[in-house]
């Protein structure tokens, strides 16, 4: 069995976990909700949807 140190496997585990959440958020942002198609990666809708969603926060400040 192998001795690994354990900063290795934190770094390694935490390395993982961001990834999987820059995937997570590139999947939300990308996505489209127009009935036309777009691109297979979803570039031009990334700029309306970071717009929604602060559109969306700054609504939520304004009724608190």
């Amino acid at each position: 069995i192998l001795d690994i140190p354990p900063a290795l496997t934190l770094i390694t585990s935490a390395s993982c976990f961001f990834i999987g959440l820059l995937g997570l958020s590139y999947g939300i942002l990308s996505s489209g909700w127009e009935t036309q198609a777009g691109s297979i990666l979803g570039f031009e809708n990334i700029k309306p949807n970071i717009q929604r969603v602060k559109e969306a926060f700054s609504s939520l400040n304004k009724k608190n």
